[in-house]
């Protein structure tokens, strides 16, 4: 089973989650930015993991972690190839998130030096949160602190990311969107 939820707003991506359930097998993936090709920013392999590429948003290296995610690898070894500049020129400025349910204690995040300023991330089993562009540097804690709680709560993936995505919004979100924090959509 697997969930996606995005919110989106006015390509950069400014910050995610990737919850992966190792009990149920469940994996949720959660955005929120002001740009509207936020959507494109996950991708799922059931059974196995996820994958968000922001940032720069590059679908070439999102895709190659989807192959790589199906095939076994673990997020190091998908972190190691995407962000080498022989595959990616331009990998400083983009930002990850792994998490794969094989390697459940061991997610990934990477952050390139030139993304954008009030960036960082976090990461737990099973867990991984990450952004840039944010409007101060509360933003990704208190998502971070709020996906954590939830899940000892024992919430559903999908509970705890819309709890950590209106988290992050009333802890002032992307920088650039102004008074209006976040729009939701949700796909099945």
């Amino acid at each position: 089973m697997f969930a996606f939820l995005f919110t989106t707003l006015d390509s950069f991506a400014t910050w995610s989650i990737i919850i992966v359930d190792s009990i149920t097998g469940e994996i949720g993936i959660a955005g929120a930015s002001c740009t509207y090709s936020v959507y494109g920013i996950g991708g799922i392999v059931p059974g196995k993991g996820a994958i968000v590429a922001q940032a720069m948003s590059n679908m070439n290296a999102k895709r190659k972690g989807m192959e790589m995610l199906k095939s076994g690898s673990s997020p190091e070894e998908i972190l190691y190839v995407i962000i080498d500049p022989a595959f990616d020129p331009t990998s400083g400025l983009q930002q990850y998130g792994i998490v794969s349910l094989n390697h459940i204690d061991k997610p990934v995040t990477f952050t390139g030096g030139s993304a954008r300023p009030s960036k960082g991330s976090y990461t737990a089993d099973g867990i991984s949160v990450q952004g840039n562009t944010l409007a101060n540097e509360n933003v990704l804690k208190a998502v971070y602190d709020t996906v954590v709680n939830a899940r000892k709560k024992g919430l559903s993936i999908r509970e705890t990311l819309m709890k950590a995505l209106l988290t992050g919004s009333e802890a002032g979100g992307d920088v650039r969107c102004g008074q209006q924090k976040h729009q939701v959509l949700l796909l099945p």
